[in-house]
């Protein structure tokens, strides 16, 4: 479904239990705080983005893959301030500065699986902001809600709230939808595997959750709500309307009754907000067997001199339209896009462009207008190919430009005008990105792990404080150290008292090796194709700055060594860091390293794959390897990080248990030879 290599965007919010009244000295929240810049999911930005102007602005590296869109979130952490959140598929929700600067990131870590579609299975659905308790929702990979302050990250009181039990046989695949205190989190399968699908409603004042089910496990089970926009919301019907995939053969529907629409089975379904049934409908067309789930969500939207409208597409290759108010009746639009089979399924989620009056969407073979005549009819304008059937990015509105990712290697950024579908924009992105982009006051979040924006636009106020990650402070010695901050890299030689830049931006990564020398990662000048940090040294405490290729964007090191490792593989370069040899070739990917005297120490782990039940430590000193395994902790570990002070070594691990998360360390006194949880 998406690539290895991912998107940075930002923020946080507040200690409160539900949703609060504002306190009248915040200002009011506002930007792209939910999938498709709302309920609606019109996917259409509030202004235009001229393509002209747009430039890469920064790249950086994430975790894993990233299937939500960005959010952007203006005046927080305070006024003028702007954050950009990002979930991955690992399970870290990060919250940017717009300049891809890391405010504060959550691990919620994942599940492994499997099933192939993507290489874990972290947070898959696009988080919710809600402006009026100030709060991030999220669901992790493990069937729990969690609320976020979306100025500190910290849990809010009394969360996270679990909303199902079978995390290993269902997840949330759709974005969340927040509607009136409530936020709605649609469920489906791993790989089409039996189980039941689900819309939960969690009331935020009271943590209250109920659940509505498609197709219950006495008719099969099945009817997963996967599109990537969840549920959509019609203010004006005050209702919810969703689509459901295939039911599963079982219970009463089995044998020559069996029908994969059995119960709300692959139908447009209309719901009251306590998620009592409206409406439903299955068109006449989506029929027959193989795999002809609906795909992305509704699309609510009110052309001039119509009623309001709901858009659904289906796997088949068709396009549906309903009237909101009789939904029961059918569809009066259905409009063939592409020729569609199980090999190359429709598989994205469509925008609609107010002005030109279309539906826009990217099939596996081609970017399509589809126009409306009338209010009862449609057509395909224009169609323009792509060079590679495969999975595509889904469409942004913005203005008179409309743009998505190409997914074909390599991906590109691009923007079609509206009206003609001529290319007005065209960038290599260099790493994978399926999600549709966000785009708030001239600035263009990629979803891949870009930001671009306009010549005008407007620079985000930094945030005065700085942020707590790791990797952003280096020292030395007590006295000498390095700070990556919004605006600069600043060093200090006092142990902290004063600072002085040395550097024009932020670093993703610094390390401090001495009073002069040192090495940093960026990312805010990107690389010609937009997919790799730059890692610079100095020798001149900080003056001059040189570029090498042997590091990659994780290192460490003391006095006059430089460890980088990616995969399983370590290796080291003395100083100055211009070539780098092969330390170790270790079982499993390496979490992170640390120098010991004559050699290093590597933490290794499974994440991806599978739990770091039996987390592993390597000791490699001249020339041998001695690898011990951890004591076993109960539940699911992800090995995170590993410190040394010798013959001390900590490694710090997270733990998932069906009531959430919590931290636990190791420690060895004796150079990793015996080890005691501490």
């Amino acid at each position: 479904m998406v690539a290895a290599a991912l998107l940075a965007m930002v923020l946080a919010g507040a200690q409160l239990g539900g949703a609060q009244p504002r306190a009248s000295s915040n200002p009011p929240l506002s930007g792209w705080l939910t999938f498709g810049n709302g309920n609606a999911r019109l996917g259409a930005a509030a202004s235009g983005l001229d393509p002209r102007s747009l430039s890469a602005r920064w790249f950086r590296e994430t975790d894993g893959m990233v299937t939500t869109q960005p959010l952007v979130v203006r005046n927080t952490p305070a006024r003028g301030q702007t954050t950009v959140y990002v979930a991955t598929v690992h399970g870290r929700v990060v919250a940017y500065a717009p300049n891809g600067y890391v405010r504060w990131q959550r691990m919620l870590g994942s599940l492994p699986s499997t099933c192939p579609q993507l290489d874990t299975y972290g947070v898959m659905g696009t988080p919710v902001v809600d402006p009026t308790s100030r709060a991030l929702y999220v669901a992790d990979g493990f069937g729990l809600l969690h609320a976020f302050d979306l100025v500190s990250g910290r849990d809010r009181a009394g969360w996270p709230v679990r909303i199902f039990d079978d995390p290993e046989r269902e997840l949330v695949w759709g974005a969340l939808t927040l509607v009136a205190g409530s936020v709605y989190v649609g469920t489906g399968s791993y790989c089409d595997e039996p189980m039941e699908g689900k819309l939960i409603r969690v009331q935020i004042g009271s943590r209250r959750v109920s659940t509505w089910k498609p197709v219950p496990f006495a008719q099969g089970g099945g009817g997963s709500i996967w599109g990537w926009g969840g549920a959509a919301f019609s203010a004006k019907r005050d209702a919810l309307f969703v689509v459901t995939g295939n039911a599963f053969e079982g219970g009463s529907n089995k044998g020559s009754a069996f029908t994969e629409s059995a119960g709300y089975g692959e139908q447009l379904v209309e719901l009251s907000p306590d998620l009592r049934v409206l409406a439903a409908n299955g068109p006449p067309t989506v029929t027959g067997g193989g795999d002809i789930d609906f795909v992305g969500s509704p699309i609510v939207f009110t052309p001039s001199g119509c009623d309001e409208l709901v858009a659904a597409m289906n796997k088949n290759g068709h396009l549906y339209i309903w009237r909101s108010a009789s939904i029961a009746s059918g569809p009066v639009v259905d409009v063939s896009m592409q020729p569609s089979t199980e090999q190359q399924p429709l598989l994205s989620q469509a925008a609609y462009g107010a002005r030109t009056r279309s539906l826009y969407v990217s099939t596996s073979l081609a970017f399509v207008r589809v126009a409306l005549d009338g209010c009862d009819g449609a057509h395909v304008a224009w169609s323009r190919g792509f060079q590679v059937a495969t999975l595509h990015g889904s469409p942004t509105v913005a203005g008179s430009t409309v743009w998505l990712a190409r997914g074909a290697v390599p991906a590109r950024l691009r923007g079609y005008d509206a009206v003609t579908g001529a290319l007005r924009f065209d960038r290599v992105l260099g790493v994978m990105a399926f999600t549709p982009p966000a785009i708030v006051g001239g600035w263009l979040f990629d979803g891949a792990a870009h930001g671009y924006a306009g010549s005008a636009t407007a620079a985000s106020r930094p945030a005065a404080k700085a942020s707590g990650l790791r990797r952003y402070t280096s020292f030395s010695d007590n006295r000498h150290g390095w700070a990556s901050r919004e605006n600069g890299v600043f060093a200090t030689e006092d142990g902290g008292r004063t600072w002085h830049r040395i550097y024009r931006t932020y670093a993703q990564r610094v390390l401090r090796l001495s009073a002069t020398r040192g090495v940093i990662s960026v990312g805010s000048a990107t690389s010609p194709c937009g997919c790799a940090q730059r890692q610079l040294w100095t020798a001149n405490g900080g003056r001059t700055w040189h570029e090498t290729r042997a590091l990659g964007s994780q290192f460490t090191g003391a006095g006059r060594t430089v460890l980088t490792w990616s995969d399983n593989v370590v290796r080291r370069t003395a100083w100055p860091p211009t070539h780098a040899t092969r330390v170790a070739s270790l079982a499993n990917s390496v979490a992170d390293v640390a120098v010991v005297p004559g050699g290093i120490a590597a933490l290794q782990t499974s994440a991806g794959t599978s739990f770091d039940n039996a987390a592993r430590v390597a000791i490699v000193r001249g020339g041998s390897t001695t690898t011990e395994t951890l004591p076993e902790q109960p539940g699911r570990v992800v090995a995170r990080s590993l410190t040394v002070t010798w013959p001390t070594v900590v490694v710090r691990s997270l733990v998932f248990t069906d009531r959430g998360r919590k931290t636990v360390r190791w420690r060895s006194t004796n150079g990793g030879r015996s080890w005691q949880l501490a």
